[in-house]
């Protein structure tokens, strides 16, 4: 299973956009590399780096259509 398809699973939401996926996919991989102090994702963290996707992407997507930029919120 790719991880586009994993966290489709992990959101119960088919309809996402890969390109939105993708986006997040790559900030968390970034994201837990510069914490870690990584180059790379070791095999024991990527069901973390997926769930970690997987609940952002949650936590920021707008219905069951969601694309890049819906539902983030800003400091005005």
């Amino acid at each position: 299973m790719t991880d586009i398809e994993t966290i489709r699973v992990l959101t119960g939401n088919n309809d996402i956009s890969e390109e939105f996926i993708a986006f997040y996919l790559d900030s968390t991989r970034e994201f837990i590399k510069s914490y870690c102090n990584i180059d790379a994702i070791p095999d024991e963290l990527r069901p973390t780096y997926l769930e970690i996707t997987a609940l952002r992407i949650k936590a920021n997507a707008s219905g069951s259509k969601s694309t890049l930029g819906e539902g983030v919120k800003q400091v005005g």
